[in-house]
């Protein structure tokens, strides 16, 4: 029986890994094209203004929806909105494990995140949190914030959330044909 010592091993793996890490890097990193991104975006009015110039679901506000012990601000947090564009393909698999293929594109996007990150850098806890919008009401619902604000804010997260999906978008289309 032939033993491989484990700090050989280790290398080994760690050797493989990188390998294959930097080929399938230069593949993917090939294909996939870089967003453009703009913002911040100003937000100059107070949220629940008939104009709503401001973010939607804006937690940098008081009340019992997003934060119910203040302003962002008096927690120490920053509340900022980004849109973002690019292309994107539309890709097929034969199956669940299968490697997709391109089938149509480049198709443009646009869409936006909120960012809400501590206002003092040195608080940050080196972790961001994405979180992806749930649409099932037909508009943009941020569930982990709503359940998770006092701890996000409370341990230093960054807490990101992406419009990823199109009802969410066209529903902040009609909600504000402006921003």
């Amino acid at each position: 029986m032939f033993i491989i010592p484990a700090r050989a091993s280790a290398a080994a793996t760690w050797l493989a890994a990188a390998v294959l890490s930097v080929a399938f890097a230069s593949v993917a990193s090939a294909q996939v094209p870089t967003p453009t991104v703009t913002g911040p975006i100003a937000a100059p009015d107070i949220p629940g203004t008939p104009t709503h110039n401001y973010i939607f679901f804006a937690a940098n506000q008081a009340g019992p929806r997003s934060n119910p012990a203040g302003p962002l601000a008096e927690q120490g947090y920053t509340e900022t909105e980004y849109f973002f564009s690019g292309s994107a393909n539309a890709y097929a698999a034969p199956s669940a494990l299968a490697t997709a293929t391109v089938v149509a594109g480049p198709y443009p996007y646009m869409t936006r995140m909120v960012v809400r990150e501590p206002a003092d850098k040195r608080r940050f806890n080196g972790v961001v949190l994405v979180e992806w919008y749930n649409v099932t009401n037909g508009f943009d619902a941020e569930n982990l914030w709503f359940y998770d604000w006092e701890h996000i804010l409370g341990e230093g997260y960054v807490w990101v959330g992406v419009s990823a999906q199109t009802i969410g978008v066209n529903t902040l289309t009609k909600w504000n044909p402006g921003r």
